[in-house]
């Protein structure tokens, strides 16, 4: 049974409260979680496998999320478990949302297979689906957080959502489609290195995990529109 599969049976079990549990204290040592991202809905898989502190912060999972997948942090983002209430920013007062801030993923996701979302720009509303695959102590030679697999390229932002991204992959890889080149151009930063959703760079995707943590250790938001 696959991991999407084993999450989408277990979820009804583990409804989260308005209040989420404790904090998990490890009784050794600090733990790695392992989790899958998909993007939800999409016609291509689009998924990425990364490695993060089970302690990390909801803020900083989002991050994370953002640098594997490829997005640009433009727009807002929350998460969801369940039939929940969602947790996002505490200055997204308009919505009826929990503060994220100090929320800790092992508060949420404790046991293999268990799941949550990631929603990303609420206009095209990109849902990330992600399962816990797998848990191991720390290792100091391991970098963490890190990318460590994956596949299909990310979206380009603002292109429409799943729909529209749809649209997009049918245009480019229709050569006669009269909105061929024109899709192709606006989905292409070079045209001589034409977008092609079946690529994934799993280097380019750890460096920018990588990237994203400061020289203190803490995960910093990039530049916007860097």
């Amino acid at each position: 049974m696959s991991p999407w599969s084993a999450a989408s049976m277990t979820l009804s079990d583990h409804r989260l409260s308005l209040e989420p549990r404790a904090w998990l204290e490890w009784e050794d040592e600090p733990q790695v979680y392992e989790l899958a991202i998909r993007l939800f809905d999409a016609t291509v898989v689009i998924e990425r496998h990364v490695l993060v502190p089970a302690d990390i912060r909801l803020p900083d999972l989002h991050l994370v999320i953002q640098a594997a997948m490829g997005w640009s942090t433009y727009h807002l983002h929350l998460f969801e478990f369940d039939d929940s209430p969602a947790y996002a920013d505490p200055e997204l007062d308009e919505l009826a949302t929990l503060d994220e801030t100090n929320v800790r993923l092992s508060q949420l996701l404790g046991d293999v297979a268990q799941a949550l979302t990631n929603e990303y720009d609420f206009g095209d509303r990109w849902s990330h689906r992600i399962v816990l695959l797998d848990t191991h102590p720390a290792d100091a030679d391991q970098d963490v957080p890190a990318c460590i697999g994956g596949r299909g390229a990310c979206p380009p932002e603002d292109c429409g959502g799943v729909s529209g991204y749809a649209q997009l992959c049918r245009a480019i890889s229709d050569l006669e489609a009269e909105d061929h080149a024109e899709w192709l151009e606006w989905a292409s930063p070079s045209l001589a290195d034409p977008f092609d959703p079946d690529a994934f760079d799993l280097a380019a995707a750890h460096r920018r995990v990588r990237d994203s943590v400061g020289a203190d250790g803490r995960l910093r938001w990039p530049p916007l529109h860097e």
